[in-house]
Protein backbone atom coordinates (compact mmCIF):
# COMPACT_ATOMS: atom_id res chain seq x y z
CA UNK A 1 0.00 0.00 0.00
CA UNK A 2 2.81 2.37 0.84
CA UNK A 3 4.49 1.62 -2.50
CA UNK A 4 1.27 2.24 -4.38
CA UNK A 5 0.62 5.53 -2.58
CA UNK A 6 4.16 6.64 -3.30
CA UNK A 7 3.73 5.82 -7.01
CA UNK A 8 0.43 7.71 -7.16
CA UNK A 9 2.06 10.74 -5.57
CA UNK A 10 4.95 10.66 -8.03
CA UNK A 11 2.54 10.27 -10.97
CA UNK A 12 0.60 13.34 -9.85
CA UNK A 13 3.82 15.32 -9.53
CA UNK A 14 5.30 13.96 -12.79
CA UNK A 15 8.33 12.58 -11.02
CA UNK A 16 8.28 9.01 -12.38
CA UNK A 17 11.13 7.55 -14.39
CA UNK A 18 9.18 7.97 -17.67
CA UNK A 19 8.18 11.58 -17.06
CA UNK A 20 10.17 12.74 -20.08
CA UNK A 21 8.42 10.18 -22.28
CA UNK A 22 5.05 11.22 -20.88
CA UNK A 23 5.82 14.87 -21.54
CA UNK A 24 6.89 14.06 -25.10
CA UNK A 25 3.69 12.08 -25.62
CA UNK A 26 1.62 14.98 -24.30
CA UNK A 27 3.33 17.44 -26.65
CA UNK A 28 2.85 15.07 -29.60
CA UNK A 29 -0.85 14.78 -28.83
CA UNK A 30 -1.18 18.55 -28.70
CA UNK A 31 0.77 18.82 -31.95
CA UNK A 32 -1.60 16.49 -33.82
CA UNK A 33 -4.66 18.15 -32.33
CA UNK A 34 -3.45 21.50 -33.63
CA UNK A 35 -2.63 20.08 -37.08
CA UNK A 36 -6.02 18.40 -37.45
CA UNK A 37 -7.75 21.57 -36.20
CA UNK A 38 -6.14 23.55 -39.05
CA UNK A 39 -6.91 20.86 -41.63
CA UNK A 40 -10.58 20.83 -40.60
CA UNK A 41 -10.66 24.64 -40.78
CA UNK A 42 -9.35 24.50 -44.38
CA UNK A 43 -11.91 21.86 -45.37
CA UNK A 44 -14.73 23.91 -43.82
CA UNK A 45 -13.58 27.03 -45.68
CA UNK A 46 -13.50 25.25 -49.04
CA UNK A 47 -16.87 23.61 -48.41
CA UNK A 48 -18.54 26.89 -47.40
CA UNK A 49 -17.27 28.60 -50.55
CA UNK A 50 -18.16 25.59 -52.73
CA UNK A 51 -14.56 25.07 -53.86
CA UNK A 52 -12.97 21.79 -54.94
CA UNK A 53 -10.40 20.29 -52.57
CA UNK A 54 -8.25 18.24 -54.88
CA UNK A 55 -6.47 19.08 -58.11
CA UNK A 56 -4.73 17.05 -60.77
CA UNK A 57 -1.68 16.39 -58.54
CA UNK A 58 -1.62 14.93 -55.04
CA UNK A 59 1.69 16.22 -53.65
CA UNK A 60 2.79 19.39 -51.92
CA UNK A 61 4.52 22.12 -53.92
CA UNK A 62 3.48 20.75 -57.31
CA UNK A 63 1.57 22.70 -59.89
CA UNK A 64 -2.17 21.98 -60.09
CA UNK A 65 -2.27 20.21 -56.71
CA UNK A 66 -5.57 21.84 -55.77
CA UNK A 67 -6.97 24.31 -53.26
CA UNK A 68 -6.54 22.12 -50.18
CA UNK A 69 -2.81 21.51 -50.55
CA UNK A 70 -2.35 25.09 -51.71
CA UNK A 71 -3.78 26.40 -48.44
CA UNK A 72 -1.59 23.97 -46.49
CA UNK A 73 1.43 25.45 -48.28
CA UNK A 74 0.26 28.98 -47.44
CA UNK A 75 -0.15 28.19 -43.73
CA UNK A 76 3.33 26.66 -43.71
CA UNK A 77 4.75 30.00 -44.83
CA UNK A 78 3.24 31.95 -41.93
CA UNK A 79 2.92 29.44 -39.08
CA UNK A 80 5.63 27.35 -37.40
CA UNK A 81 3.27 24.47 -36.67
CA UNK A 82 2.29 23.73 -40.29
CA UNK A 83 5.83 24.49 -41.41
CA UNK A 84 7.06 21.73 -39.09
CA UNK A 85 4.33 19.41 -40.34
CA UNK A 86 5.29 19.97 -43.98
CA UNK A 87 8.97 19.44 -43.14
CA UNK A 88 8.12 16.15 -41.42
CA UNK A 89 6.26 15.02 -44.56
CA UNK A 90 9.02 16.04 -46.98
CA UNK A 91 11.73 14.41 -44.86
CA UNK A 92 9.81 11.15 -44.59
CA UNK A 93 9.47 11.31 -40.78
CA UNK A 94 5.71 10.80 -41.01
CA UNK A 95 3.68 8.77 -43.49
CA UNK A 96 0.19 9.34 -42.04
CA UNK A 97 -0.15 13.10 -42.37
CA UNK A 98 -3.89 13.49 -43.16
CA UNK A 99 -3.30 15.38 -46.41
CA UNK A 100 -3.95 12.70 -49.06
CA UNK A 101 -7.25 11.89 -50.72
CA UNK A 102 -7.34 8.52 -48.93
CA UNK A 103 -8.09 10.07 -45.54
CA UNK A 104 -10.38 12.66 -47.11
CA UNK A 105 -12.45 9.88 -48.69
CA UNK A 106 -12.58 7.83 -45.48
CA UNK A 107 -16.11 8.90 -44.63
CA UNK A 108 -19.71 8.27 -45.54
CA UNK A 109 -20.67 9.27 -49.07
CA UNK A 110 -22.88 12.33 -48.77
CA UNK A 111 -24.53 14.90 -50.99
CA UNK A 112 -26.09 18.22 -50.05
CA UNK A 113 -29.68 18.79 -51.12
CA UNK A 114 -30.40 22.39 -52.11
CA UNK A 115 -33.73 23.59 -53.47
CA UNK A 116 -33.71 26.40 -56.02
CA UNK A 117 -37.13 27.96 -56.24
CA UNK A 118 -39.03 31.15 -57.06
CA UNK A 119 -40.28 33.19 -54.12
CA UNK A 120 -43.48 34.93 -55.10
CA UNK A 121 -44.65 35.94 -51.62
CA UNK A 122 -43.87 39.62 -52.22
CA UNK A 123 -44.77 41.94 -55.07
CA UNK A 124 -41.66 40.92 -57.01
CA UNK A 125 -40.51 37.41 -57.84
CA UNK A 126 -37.10 36.30 -56.59
CA UNK A 127 -35.06 33.19 -57.35
CA UNK A 128 -33.52 31.79 -54.16
CA UNK A 129 -31.67 28.69 -52.97
CA UNK A 130 -32.45 26.93 -49.70
CA UNK A 131 -30.30 24.23 -48.09
CA UNK A 132 -32.48 21.30 -47.02
CA UNK A 133 -30.20 18.58 -45.63
CA UNK A 134 -27.25 16.26 -46.25
CA UNK A 135 -28.11 12.95 -47.90
CA UNK A 136 -26.17 9.75 -47.22
CA UNK A 137 -25.63 7.18 -49.97
CA UNK A 138 -24.70 3.53 -49.99
CA UNK A 139 -25.40 2.97 -53.69
CA UNK A 140 -23.55 5.49 -55.89
CA UNK A 141 -25.09 4.38 -59.18
CA UNK A 142 -27.44 6.69 -61.00
CA UNK A 143 -30.37 4.55 -59.89
CA UNK A 144 -29.20 4.63 -56.27
CA UNK A 145 -28.83 8.41 -56.27
CA UNK A 146 -32.27 8.83 -57.82
CA UNK A 147 -33.95 6.59 -55.25
CA UNK A 148 -32.54 8.56 -52.31
CA UNK A 149 -33.49 11.85 -53.95
CA UNK A 150 -36.99 10.61 -54.77
CA UNK A 151 -37.55 9.47 -51.17
CA UNK A 152 -36.44 12.75 -49.62
CA UNK A 153 -38.59 14.76 -52.06
CA UNK A 154 -41.59 12.70 -50.99
CA UNK A 155 -40.69 13.33 -47.35
CA UNK A 156 -40.87 17.08 -47.91
CA UNK A 157 -44.02 16.74 -50.03
CA UNK A 158 -42.25 18.04 -53.15
CA UNK A 159 -43.61 16.82 -56.48
CA UNK A 160 -40.85 15.36 -58.66
CA UNK A 161 -42.93 16.20 -61.73
CA UNK A 162 -42.17 19.86 -61.04
CA UNK A 163 -38.48 19.32 -61.77
CA UNK A 164 -37.69 21.27 -64.94
CA UNK A 165 -34.03 20.39 -65.54
CA UNK A 166 -31.35 17.82 -64.89
CA UNK A 167 -27.59 18.32 -64.61
CA UNK A 168 -24.80 15.77 -64.73
CA UNK A 169 -21.77 18.03 -64.24
CA UNK A 170 -18.78 15.97 -63.09
CA UNK A 171 -21.04 12.98 -62.48
CA UNK A 172 -18.54 10.20 -61.95
CA UNK A 173 -21.27 7.55 -62.03
CA UNK A 174 -22.45 8.56 -65.52
CA UNK A 175 -21.34 6.44 -68.52
CA UNK A 176 -18.77 7.69 -71.00
CA UNK A 177 -17.34 10.39 -68.87
CA UNK A 178 -13.94 9.22 -67.70
CA UNK A 179 -12.33 7.42 -70.61
CA UNK A 180 -9.67 10.08 -71.05
CA UNK A 181 -8.34 9.72 -67.50
CA UNK A 182 -8.25 5.94 -67.90
CA UNK A 183 -6.40 5.93 -71.18
CA UNK A 184 -3.89 8.50 -69.89
CA UNK A 185 -3.03 6.19 -66.98
CA UNK A 186 -2.46 3.27 -69.35
CA UNK A 187 -0.60 5.46 -71.84
CA UNK A 188 2.07 6.37 -69.27
CA UNK A 189 2.90 2.70 -68.70
CA UNK A 190 2.54 1.77 -72.37
CA UNK A 191 5.11 4.30 -73.58
CA UNK A 192 7.23 4.97 -70.49
CA UNK A 193 7.57 1.59 -68.86
CA UNK A 194 11.38 1.66 -69.00
CA UNK A 195 11.56 5.01 -67.21
CA UNK A 196 9.01 3.89 -64.63
CA UNK A 197 10.93 0.69 -63.88
CA UNK A 198 14.20 2.57 -63.49
CA UNK A 199 12.53 5.06 -61.13
CA UNK A 200 11.09 2.25 -59.00
CA UNK A 201 14.46 0.48 -58.82
CA UNK A 202 16.13 3.72 -57.76
CA UNK A 203 13.52 4.18 -55.02
CA UNK A 204 14.17 0.63 -53.89
CA UNK A 205 17.85 1.51 -53.42
CA UNK A 206 17.79 4.99 -51.89
CA UNK A 207 14.56 5.27 -49.86
CA UNK A 208 14.87 5.09 -46.08
CA UNK A 209 11.58 3.29 -45.53
CA UNK A 210 11.98 -0.49 -45.81
CA UNK A 211 8.33 -1.01 -46.70
CA UNK A 212 8.51 1.50 -49.55
CA UNK A 213 11.75 -0.06 -50.78
CA UNK A 214 10.16 -3.51 -50.78
CA UNK A 215 7.00 -2.35 -52.60
CA UNK A 216 9.02 -0.44 -55.22
CA UNK A 217 11.25 -3.44 -55.89
CA UNK A 218 8.25 -5.77 -56.12
CA UNK A 219 6.50 -3.50 -58.64
CA UNK A 220 9.61 -3.18 -60.78
CA UNK A 221 10.53 -6.87 -60.75
CA UNK A 222 7.16 -8.60 -60.66
CA UNK A 223 4.43 -6.42 -62.20
CA UNK A 224 6.44 -4.26 -64.62
CA UNK A 225 8.83 -7.12 -65.25
CA UNK A 226 6.06 -9.47 -66.35
CA UNK A 227 5.39 -10.10 -70.05
CA UNK A 228 1.75 -10.82 -69.22
CA UNK A 229 1.43 -7.38 -67.61
CA UNK A 230 3.12 -5.74 -70.58
CA UNK A 231 0.80 -7.48 -73.06
CA UNK A 232 -2.24 -6.58 -70.98
CA UNK A 233 -1.12 -2.94 -71.00
CA UNK A 234 -0.82 -2.95 -74.81
CA UNK A 235 -4.29 -4.51 -75.19
CA UNK A 236 -5.93 -2.08 -72.77
CA UNK A 237 -4.30 0.93 -74.43
CA UNK A 238 -5.44 -0.11 -77.92
CA UNK A 239 -9.01 -0.57 -76.70
CA UNK A 240 -9.22 2.52 -74.50
CA UNK A 241 -7.53 4.75 -77.07
CA UNK A 242 -10.22 4.07 -79.67
CA UNK A 243 -13.05 4.18 -77.12
CA UNK A 244 -11.78 7.52 -75.81
CA UNK A 245 -11.78 9.04 -79.30
CA UNK A 246 -15.40 8.05 -79.81
CA UNK A 247 -16.30 9.18 -76.28
CA UNK A 248 -14.96 12.67 -77.03
CA UNK A 249 -17.02 12.79 -80.20
CA UNK A 250 -20.16 11.79 -78.31
CA UNK A 251 -19.61 14.58 -75.76
CA UNK A 252 -19.15 17.36 -78.33
CA UNK A 253 -21.71 20.15 -78.08
CA UNK A 254 -22.93 19.73 -81.66
CA UNK A 255 -23.33 15.95 -81.52
CA UNK A 256 -26.65 14.61 -82.81
CA UNK A 257 -28.10 11.27 -81.85
CA UNK A 258 -28.09 9.87 -85.37
CA UNK A 259 -24.39 10.71 -85.69
CA UNK A 260 -23.77 9.22 -82.24
CA UNK A 261 -25.42 5.98 -83.32
CA UNK A 262 -23.15 5.85 -86.37
CA UNK A 263 -20.07 6.44 -84.17
CA UNK A 264 -21.03 3.66 -81.77
CA UNK A 265 -21.77 1.25 -84.62
CA UNK A 266 -18.30 1.97 -86.03
CA UNK A 267 -16.71 1.37 -82.61
CA UNK A 268 -18.53 -1.94 -82.18
CA UNK A 269 -17.39 -2.97 -85.66
CA UNK A 270 -13.78 -2.10 -84.79
CA UNK A 271 -13.89 -4.12 -81.56
CA UNK A 272 -15.33 -7.15 -83.33
CA UNK A 273 -12.52 -7.03 -85.89
CA UNK A 274 -10.02 -6.46 -83.08
CA UNK A 275 -11.42 -9.54 -81.33
CA UNK A 276 -10.61 -11.66 -84.36
CA UNK A 277 -7.25 -10.20 -85.37
CA UNK A 278 -6.02 -7.93 -82.59
CA UNK A 279 -4.32 -10.44 -80.30
CA UNK A 280 -1.50 -11.33 -82.64
CA UNK A 281 -0.79 -7.66 -83.34
CA UNK A 282 -0.75 -6.86 -79.62
CA UNK A 283 1.62 -9.80 -79.08
CA UNK A 284 4.06 -8.45 -81.64
CA UNK A 285 4.02 -4.98 -80.09
CA UNK A 286 4.47 -6.39 -76.59
CA UNK A 287 7.39 -8.59 -77.70
CA UNK A 288 9.08 -5.63 -79.34
CA UNK A 289 8.76 -3.55 -76.16
CA UNK A 290 9.89 -6.48 -74.01
CA UNK A 291 13.06 -6.91 -76.05
CA UNK A 292 13.85 -3.21 -75.74
CA UNK A 293 13.54 -3.14 -71.96
CA UNK A 294 15.08 -6.52 -71.26
CA UNK A 295 12.01 -8.61 -70.40
CA UNK A 296 11.74 -12.21 -71.62
CA UNK A 297 8.74 -12.23 -74.00
CA UNK A 298 7.36 -15.50 -72.64
CA UNK A 299 4.43 -16.50 -70.49
CA UNK A 300 5.17 -18.13 -67.13
CA UNK A 301 4.38 -21.81 -66.92
CA UNK A 302 1.21 -22.34 -64.94
CA UNK A 303 -1.12 -25.22 -64.21
CA UNK A 304 -2.01 -27.06 -67.42
CA UNK A 305 -5.62 -26.56 -68.44
CA UNK A 306 -7.22 -29.46 -70.25
CA UNK A 307 -10.17 -28.99 -72.58
CA UNK A 308 -12.38 -31.89 -73.58
CA UNK A 309 -12.83 -32.36 -77.28
CA UNK A 310 -16.36 -32.45 -78.64
CA UNK A 311 -18.01 -35.78 -79.38
CA UNK A 312 -17.18 -35.51 -83.06
CA UNK A 313 -13.45 -35.53 -82.31
CA UNK A 314 -11.57 -38.80 -82.49
CA UNK A 315 -11.60 -40.80 -79.23
CA UNK A 316 -12.75 -37.77 -77.25
CA UNK A 317 -9.16 -36.68 -76.65
CA UNK A 318 -8.35 -33.71 -74.44
CA UNK A 319 -6.48 -30.68 -75.76
CA UNK A 320 -3.80 -28.90 -73.78
CA UNK A 321 -3.94 -25.11 -73.90
CA UNK A 322 -0.65 -23.26 -73.99
CA UNK A 323 -0.11 -20.33 -71.58
CA UNK A 324 -0.44 -17.97 -74.55
CA UNK A 325 -3.76 -19.48 -75.65
CA UNK A 326 -5.00 -19.50 -72.06
CA UNK A 327 -4.23 -15.78 -71.79
CA UNK A 328 -5.97 -15.10 -75.09
CA UNK A 329 -9.15 -16.92 -74.05
CA UNK A 330 -9.37 -15.99 -70.38
CA UNK A 331 -8.12 -12.39 -70.60
CA UNK A 332 -8.12 -10.93 -74.12
CA UNK A 333 -11.43 -12.34 -75.33
CA UNK A 334 -13.06 -11.72 -71.97
CA UNK A 335 -12.38 -7.96 -71.83
CA UNK A 336 -13.12 -7.41 -75.53
CA UNK A 337 -16.44 -9.24 -75.21
CA UNK A 338 -17.27 -7.17 -72.13
CA UNK A 339 -16.55 -3.96 -74.05
CA UNK A 340 -18.66 -5.08 -77.03
CA UNK A 341 -21.58 -6.08 -74.78
CA UNK A 342 -21.49 -2.74 -72.97
CA UNK A 343 -21.43 -0.76 -76.23
CA UNK A 344 -24.21 -2.84 -77.78
CA UNK A 345 -26.37 -2.07 -74.76
CA UNK A 346 -25.54 1.60 -75.18
CA UNK A 347 -26.36 1.31 -78.88
CA UNK A 348 -29.81 -0.02 -77.99
CA UNK A 349 -30.37 3.02 -75.75
CA UNK A 350 -29.44 5.41 -78.54
CA UNK A 351 -31.76 3.61 -80.93
CA UNK A 352 -34.57 4.13 -78.44
CA UNK A 353 -33.72 7.84 -78.31
CA UNK A 354 -33.72 8.01 -82.10
CA UNK A 355 -37.11 6.33 -82.16
CA UNK A 356 -38.46 9.17 -80.00
CA UNK A 357 -36.53 12.22 -81.24
CA UNK A 358 -35.39 11.13 -84.69
CA UNK A 359 -38.02 13.04 -86.65
CA UNK A 360 -36.60 16.31 -85.26
CA UNK A 361 -32.97 15.70 -86.26
CA UNK A 362 -32.95 17.63 -89.53
CA UNK A 363 -35.16 19.14 -92.19
CA UNK A 364 -34.75 16.19 -94.57
CA UNK A 365 -36.58 13.85 -92.21
CA UNK A 366 -39.26 16.41 -91.43
CA UNK A 367 -39.95 17.27 -95.07
CA UNK A 368 -40.00 13.64 -96.17
CA UNK A 369 -42.86 12.74 -93.80
CA UNK A 370 -46.50 12.82 -94.74
CA UNK A 371 -49.07 14.18 -92.31
CA UNK A 372 -50.06 10.81 -90.84
CA UNK A 373 -46.45 9.85 -90.18
CA UNK A 374 -45.62 13.23 -88.65
CA UNK A 375 -48.69 13.15 -86.41
CA UNK A 376 -47.81 9.64 -85.24
CA UNK A 377 -44.28 10.79 -84.32
CA UNK A 378 -45.65 13.77 -82.37
CA UNK A 379 -48.07 11.60 -80.40
CA UNK A 380 -45.29 9.11 -79.66
CA UNK A 381 -43.09 11.99 -78.56
CA UNK A 382 -45.79 13.13 -76.12
CA UNK A 383 -46.19 9.62 -74.71
CA UNK A 384 -42.43 9.23 -74.19
CA UNK A 385 -42.29 12.40 -72.07
CA UNK A 386 -45.45 11.65 -70.12
CA UNK A 387 -45.45 10.80 -66.43
CA UNK A 388 -48.85 9.58 -65.42
CA UNK A 389 -51.33 12.05 -66.85
CA UNK A 390 -48.95 15.01 -67.02
CA UNK A 391 -46.68 15.83 -69.94
CA UNK A 392 -44.63 18.83 -71.05
CA UNK A 393 -45.55 18.18 -74.68
CA UNK A 394 -48.92 18.26 -76.39
CA UNK A 395 -48.58 16.01 -79.43
CA UNK A 396 -51.47 17.55 -81.35
CA UNK A 397 -50.22 21.11 -80.88
CA UNK A 398 -46.69 20.06 -81.84
CA UNK A 399 -48.05 18.44 -85.01
CA UNK A 400 -49.78 21.66 -86.05
CA UNK A 401 -46.67 23.74 -85.37
CA UNK A 402 -44.35 21.36 -87.25
CA UNK A 403 -46.70 21.31 -90.25
CA UNK A 404 -46.41 25.09 -90.40
CA UNK A 405 -42.65 24.99 -89.95
CA UNK A 406 -42.35 22.37 -92.67
CA UNK A 407 -44.11 24.61 -95.16
CA UNK A 408 -41.87 27.55 -94.33
CA UNK A 409 -38.60 25.64 -94.42
CA UNK A 410 -36.24 26.12 -97.35
CA UNK A 411 -35.35 22.99 -99.21
CA UNK A 412 -31.89 22.92 -97.66
CA UNK A 413 -30.69 20.86 -94.74
CA UNK A 414 -30.81 22.28 -91.24
CA UNK A 415 -29.75 20.76 -87.95
CA UNK A 416 -31.12 20.97 -84.44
Amino acid sequence: MATWCELRLRLQQSETIDKFAQEKLRKEKEYWKSVIFRIIAIVKYLAIHNLALRGKKDKLYENSNGNFLGLIEMLAEFGPLMKEHVERINSGKVHHHYLTHDIQNDHQEQMSLISRCVDGSSNSFEVCEVFIEFLQFNDLSGQGLFKVLENVLNTYDLDIDDVTGQGYDNGSNMKATQWESRVECIKAIRFQILDIREALLEVAQVDNDNMIKSEAKSLAKNELGSFEFLLATVIWYEILHVVNLVSKQLQSIDMLIDVAISEIKGLISFLKKYRENGFSGAMNIAKDIANKIGIDPVFPQTRIIRRKRHFDKINGEETLLSPEETFRIQYFLYIVDKAIASLEKRFEHFELYENVFGFLFNSDKLISMDDNELQSCCIHFEDALKNGESSDINGSDLFVELKLVRELLPKQKWEQ
